[in-house]
């Protein structure tokens, strides 16, 4: 993310302060969403150090500048502070659209753009890798979107 400040210079708003804050060197994956979560006891000591992250006073007050993405970016922090290297992929689709979930459940889709959704970067947040990897969709910000999406997801392929 990115925002103009008072003379129209880009201020970057990512993750590179709370690395610096926590004394994370580098990334040890790519940049994932929080969405979904696979875990077991293990993973204790990472989910209280990411839930205080999140609910940190400090951190909370100066949001923008620490975590643009409240629960992404201390989530990826967390994982790249203890050298996590493997995650679900992209094992859901980012979408706001009922066709693309119809087109995904009805076909095999590798390496596809949809929509044309690109954020700053050129990155598209509505990007199928492999439809037979998709286990969830995520995004839907509308009730009539949602409801056509989970009208078509209980009754079947029509």
């Amino acid at each position: 993310m990115w925002e103009l400040d008072n003379n129209g210079e880009t201020v970057v708003l990512d993750e590179t302060r709370l690395m610096k804050y926590l004394n994370v060197p580098g990334r040890t994956q790519r940049y994932v969403w929080s969405c979904m979560y696979t875990f077991n006891s293990n993973c204790r000591d990472f989910f209280e150090e990411y839930t205080s992250l999140c609910n940190y006073k400090y951190l909370l007050d100066r949001r923008w500048y620490y975590y643009p993405m409240h629960d992404e970016t201390p989530f990826n922090i967390c994982l790249w502070k203890r050298n996590a290297t493997e995650n679900l992929g992209f094992s859901f689709l980012n979408t706001h659209s009922p066709s693309a979930v119809k087109l995904t459940e009805e076909n095999i889709i590798k390496e596809q753009n949809l929509n044309n959704h690109f954020d700053a970067k050129g990155n598209n947040w509505e990007y199928i890798h492999d439809s037979e990897q998709i286990i969830a969709y995520h995004g839907f910000k509308e009730k009539e979107g949602i409801d056509e999406a989970l009208n078509y997801l209980l009754n079947g392929y029509q």
